[in-house]
């Protein structure tokens, strides 16, 4: 009993045990959500209606943001790519959302963190707040790898036309949204 009290107390140990409770949740969330009949969202396909809550409180729906060009980006604070893409995630928002593009940052994280981080930041566009809701909705949303940073790109008629695993470059996102504006 001792040596597993000892064991319990140890850093790693209840690091190692987090890690694969994480592993173990996707997993089970993986086989629920292929039991369910949902199909990860393709280019072409319409993307999912959703409401999640914002770093305020407000339960926001992806309605809000039809016929817009709109890039969702699954993302967390604890994640060094998600953190390295956001600065340019708030200049693209503020030199194209007049022509149109939308950023919706979908936080895989706790909303305290994600104040803190957003507060530090200045992010200029809506903080969905989804610790649990936001990866199976990544999941539905093509996201088949469990990866962040998650992009998808919405057209102004609700298609999906980009999904993005790992950082979205500048480049990159300016390649995909400038025949849409």
């Amino acid at each position: 009993m001792m040596a597993i009290r000892r064991l319990l107390n140890n850093q790693w140990t209840m690091a190692a045990i987090a890690v694969a409770a994480l592993m173990l949740g996707l997993a089970v969330r993986q086989v629920i959500v292929a039991e369910s009949g949902t199909k990860p969202g393709k280019n072409g396909q319409m993307a999912v209606v959703f409401t999640l809550p914002d770093s305020d409180g407000k339960l926001r729906s992806s309605t809000e943001w039809q016929g817009k060009v709109v890039i969702l980006n699954f993302w967390a604070t604890w994640c060094p790519p998600c953190l390295k893409e956001i600065p340019e995630f708030i200049k693209l928002q503020r030199t194209e959302g007049e022509r149109g593009l939308q950023f919706v940052g979908i936080a895989l994280d706790e909303l305290e963190e994600v104040r803190q981080y957003s507060a530090k930041t200045a992010v200029n566009y809506p903080l969905l707040i989804a610790p649990d809701e936001g990866v199976a909705l990544s999941q539905q949303l093509g996201n088949n790898l469990g990866v962040v940073p998650y992009s998808v790109v919405i057209d102004r008629s609700g298609k999906i036309v980009h999904t993005q695993h790992g950082a979205f470059s500048t480049e990159q996102i300016l390649e995909v949204i400038e025949p849409l504006l």
